[in-house]
């Protein structure tokens, strides 16, 4: 019997426990000290939050596209593109404003300042780069979905080799500024949509050639964090520490597989229903970090304070909004 690593159709609590995971990472990517991180192996854990979050969006749009036998009219039509307005630019939008209407109550000097940041930047708070590059998948994915039907078996993979060690060397000639432009593009994250592809299209298992694969990928994360070896022009040197497609292969294969059976160890328990509630949550609570950490950082707290502050309001604050709504909605329709 075949075994896939997600669900063919319908509701997939994987899915929902794979956000989960990567979004409470998020936070404590964000409120633990980046020595700290660095020492206990951050980089191999919760630093894979965003290529998992990547990983999940292609799966799920590819098995929506092929589903519903989707082409280019279908996936761009004006009920998808509104969808995805609603769901992921609005709300981000709508949180860069508040920052800004904020900053114009309380330091109203630093306004121009701060948007021209923004422009540059993407927004306020750790993470602003995501929304971003979610909707530069979206719209690039299905294009590299037809690309991928049309290949022969087995050729994909060089395909998508190719055009993420073009990009990497195109940046690193360019010399792109890491922390400005390059942080808002999809370049270093183009590998997961073959990657996403083929581990919901083929049956899942840890081959030899899989784990020989993932040792690479940690091999590379060593030699790219750890070690700070610059491999330029082949891989452009930033901040992006670790996120080259070599890296990818450790994510998308063997840490993939070891969250799947803890999934399967934790899903008739409790805490698995709470981690995929914060997943069914992931976009909210994302957003809610990004203010909590843009209002806090740099304030006179103690860490531990810090700690707790920045983690109880960025997962808890989106479910005390929704309890609110709830409220107040049944008060007006009573």
């Amino acid at each position: 019997m075949n075994m896939y690593l997600f669900a063919r159709e319908g509701k997939d609590r994987y899915i929902d426990f794979l956000k989960g995971i990567s979004i409470i990472s998020v936070v404590f990517l964000h409120n633990v000290p980046f020595s700290l991180g660095y020492y206990i192996g951050f980089p191999f854990t919760l630093s894979q939050a965003v290529p998992i979050f990547l990983l999940v969006q292609v799966v799920n749009t590819y098995r929506s596209y092929l589903n519903h036998n989707q082409n280019l009219n279908i996936y761009f039509c004006w009920r998808n593109i509104k969808k995805m307005l609603r769901r992921i630019v609005l709300p981000f939008i709508c949180m860069i404003v508040i920052q800004l209407l904020l900053i114009l109550i309380i330091s109203p000097k630093n306004i121009n300042n701060i948007f021209i940041y923004i422009l540059k930047s993407g927004g306020l708070g750790p993470g602003a780069y995501y929304p971003y590059i979610y909707l530069e998948f979206w719209l690039i994915l299905p294009f590299f979905f037809i690309l991928d039907s049309k290949m022969k078996e087995g050729t994909s993979i060089f395909f998508f080799i190719f055009i993420s060690a073009f990009l990497e060397f195109v940046c690193s000639s360019l010399h792109l500024n890491g922390d400005g432009l390059y942080r808002l593009l999809f370049f270093r994250y183009v590998f997961l949509i073959f990657l996403g592809i083929q581990i919901f299209r083929e049956p899942f298992y840890l081959s030899r050639t899989r784990l020989v694969l993932s040792i690479l990928g940690i091999i590379f994360i060593i030699i790219d964090t750890y070690l700070e070896l610059n491999l330029e022009p082949v891989f452009f040197r930033t901040v992006w520490t670790g996120c080259h497609w070599p890296a990818f292969f450790y994510t998308a294969y063997l840490l993939l597989f070891m969250l799947k059976k803890l999934f399967g160890f934790l899903k008739s328990y409790r805490i698995s229903s709470i981690i995929e509630t914060f997943g069914r949550k992931s976009y909210s609570i994302f957003l809610t970090q990004m203010f909590v950490f843009w209002l806090l950082n740099g304030k006179p707290l103690s860490y531990p304070l810090f700690f707790l502050m920045t983690t109880l309001l960025s997962l808890g604050l989106p479910f005390l909004i929704l309890f609110f709504k709830s409220k107040v909605r049944k008060c007006f329709c009573n």
